[in-house]
């Protein structure tokens, strides 16, 4: 009976627990100081791909990924919906484009309040937005994850304001995309 309720516990905070407690940024060489920029080249890398993931409940993603070709939509009280996606070259461009002027490939830490906030001023908004960037350019792989709380810390963290900016600009992006607009519209809100 104890190892039920201990199970049940798990399974009930598990997934609330994923967005917040974002892990670390990962590249390829995590020891560059945080005041080392990284400069993608102008132009695209052939090996160039992206998946973008936005969030409110971990299982349910909305995402557009260039690695495996495909696009995911939240349908909220019906799972989720996934479709084909091969994205034109312009289209391709304009991904690399977006981040490259973004500067997110110098970003070294989750962008959360639990990251950012200085001490005991941490914000928190419901339902929570999450985001994870992963591209690959040149030969190196790039990852940032964070979330809605970043927009707190925009005048105070510069790399926050442009993470928050960005993950704005791509999920407009994504839901504009007539593969993302063609799968089932959600059922239902996050409250």
């Amino acid at each position: 009976m104890r190892k039920a309720a201990i199970l049940l516990l798990i399974a009930l905070v598990l997934p609330f627990s994923a967005c917040g407690k974002a892990e670390p940024f990962t590249q390829e060489s995590e020891s560059a100081p945080e005041e080392t920029a990284v400069s993608l080249p102008d132009a695209m890398p052939e090996d160039f791909a992206v998946r973008f993931e936005t969030w409110f409940v971990p299982e349910r993603k909305n995402v557009l990924d260039t690695f495996e070709g495909k696009i995911e939509k939240d349908l909220v009280e019906d799972g989720r919906a996934e479709a084909v996606f091969t994205p034109s070259e312009p289209l391709r461009e304009e991904l690399y484009e977006t981040i490259r002027e973004s500067g997110i490939a110098s970003i070294r830490r989750s962008m959360t309040s639990h990251v950012l906030a200085t001490g005991d001023e941490r914000v928190s908004c419901e339902p929570l937005s999450c985001w994870r960037v992963v591209f690959r350019a040149g030969g190196k792989t790039y990852r940032v994850d964070g979330d809605a709380t970043a927009w707190f810390y925009r005048e105070t963290v510069p790399d926050a304001g442009r993470f928050a900016a960005f993950c704005e600009k791509m999920n407009e992006l994504l839901r504009s995309l007539p593969e993302f607009r063609a799968l089932p519209e959600p059922r239902g809100a996050y409250e």
